[in-house]
């Protein structure tokens, strides 16, 4: 369960209210989940969405599957949790998500540390991408591969080492980006 809350400046007026034009959040993360997943991104189903009127404007919830000992990369690499996790493998699976979503044209842009889970799964290490709701999903036959993903990630996992002095090295930053440049 997740109740969708506003980030960024609007966040201090608005809080969890949205302007109620338009699909709601529920709906439009329904319909980019559907769709991501018809095209191979691994991402959870939307189990069920809710919303709640408050005048011209609403407040929402989404349900979504549960994916069993995942926990979110920003966790993963920089968390005070005590899991022991090879660092340059979960960057690099990290890195092919991104490419997989680049390759399907399903554009996410907010694609940080915290919007990509990662679990241990029988010895195989395995992301799932989350919060769909601000998803563009292009044509397939849509022209040119969409970089700016890559860049949102890396921001937030140095933003995420400046706060937490934990430092990525060399060898996570080339098994990210050997991540990004892995072919299926």
């Amino acid at each position: 369960m997740r109740h969708y809350r506003r980030g960024g400046a609007v966040a201090r007026y608005l809080d969890d209210r949205y302007l109620a034009t338009g699909d709601s959040r529920p709906i439009r993360e329904l319909r980019a989940s559907v769709e991501a997943r018809s095209r191979g991104v691994p991402t959870p189903a939307v189990v069920a969405g809710a919303v709640y009127a408050a005048g011209m404007f609403y407040r929402a919830d989404i349900a979504t599957e549960f994916i069993p000992n995942a926990e979110s990369l920003a966790g993963l690499l920089f968390g005070t949790g005590d899991r022991q996790i090879d660092v340059e493998s979960t960057l690099y699976i990290a890195g092919t998500v991104v490419r997989t979503l680049e390759d399907t044209q399903v554009l996410h842009p907010d694609l940080n540390a915290g919007n990509i889970l990662v679990r241990d799964h029988v010895g195989v290490t395995e992301a799932y991408v989350i919060d769909l709701d601000r998803c563009n999903v292009l044509a397939r036959t849509s022209s040119g591969s969409p970089r700016f993903m890559r860049d949102r990630l890396e921001r937030s996992l140095r933003k995420l080492g400046e706060l937490h002095a934990v430092e990525v090295s060399n060898a996570g930053w080339r098994a990210l980006r050997d991540g990004f440049e892995a072919r299926p």
